[in-house]
């Protein structure tokens, strides 16, 4: 009978274990998308305190912009003219990386919503 109890109590306590684990992704889920690549990046670009450094390379013009708010960090790499393709975004925090865009791994449309922590909702919007 014992062997039973202990069978019984390991079994509850895996699917209580599963069922939070499948209540936490459904709810990240379900959270709307704030913004997508491309709002960040012209968010970060006609940002006033934005610092923005432009090279040319064999005709190709690269700007940098890096833009530092409260504790968070945002640094863009644009290609072209107007800065028209994202070649890379990257949001930080004092500690970690929060996202990371990179146009090289990442072939999926610029127009494409993507969820991020409170802490930059909060600053973005």
């Amino acid at each position: 009978m014992n062997l039973f109890k202990l069978l019984t109590e390991k079994t509850r306590t895996a699917l209580e274990q599963t069922s939070n684990a499948v209540r936490d992704k459904i709810e990240f889920v379900l959270q709307k998308p704030s913004l997508s690549i491309e709002e960040l990046a012209t968010f970060i670009k006609t940002h006033p305190n934005a610092n923005i450094e432009t090279k040319n390379y064999l005709g190709i013009t690269y700007s940098f912009y890096n833009l530092h708010i409260e504790d968070l960090t945002f640094h863009l790499e644009t290609k072209g003219e107007n800065s028209d393709y994202i070649l890379q975004l990257l949001i930080q925090d004092q500690k970690q990386p929060i996202f990371d865009y990179f146009s090289y791994k990442q072939k999926g449309s610029t127009q494409k919503h993507v969820k991020l922590s409170n802490a930059v909702n909060e600053v973005v919007k």
